[in-house]
């Protein structure tokens, strides 16, 4: 996993984190980046340290983040998506809960890139794959292709 900070690259989680001040997780979601940052990773920040995680939600072990922001080993947290709760999985997290109460936090919708314009691209690589398929042709993109 490449970390890029302060325009150097590390290689190492743990050698980036203790001079990390504001953590920004756009990562995607594998088994190896799961709970990414959790009990283990939080304690390597500085004291105060802010995270925000625009990725996906089971990048963060969120009851270690609720830890680190009672014990106020990080100063806040901040996030866009969720891993969801027993009792609405589809929600990305439960407004109730501790950590969506906590003064430290704010969670936002995962929305930023919905847009006229993007709408638009959307349904042209739509329209371009069916075309594809109608004469016979892979589509451009293929998740789950051959």
């Amino acid at each position: 996993m490449m970390i890029y900070q302060s325009k150097q690259r590390t290689t190492l989680l743990q050698e980036a984190l203790p001079t990390t001040d504001l953590l920004i997780l756009a990562c995607t979601m594998t088994r190896e980046s799961r709970n990414l940052i959790n009990k283990e990773t939080i304690q390597l920040l500085p004291k105060g340290s802010l995270i925000v995680n625009v990725g996906r939600g089971p990048l963060v072990e969120h009851s270690a983040v609720l830890e680190a922001l009672d014990s106020g080993a990080i100063g806040g947290f901040a996030s866009d998506v969720g891993v969801g709760h027993p009792s609405k999985p589809s929600e990305p997290w439960d407004p109730k809960d501790a950590l969506s109460k906590h003064s430290n936090t704010i969670f936002t919708p995962h929305v930023g890139g919905y847009c006229d314009l993007s709408y638009s691209r959307m349904a042209e690589a739509v329209v371009d794959a069916i075309e594809c398929v109608v004469r016979g042709e892979p589509p451009p993109v293929w998740i789950n292709g051959p």
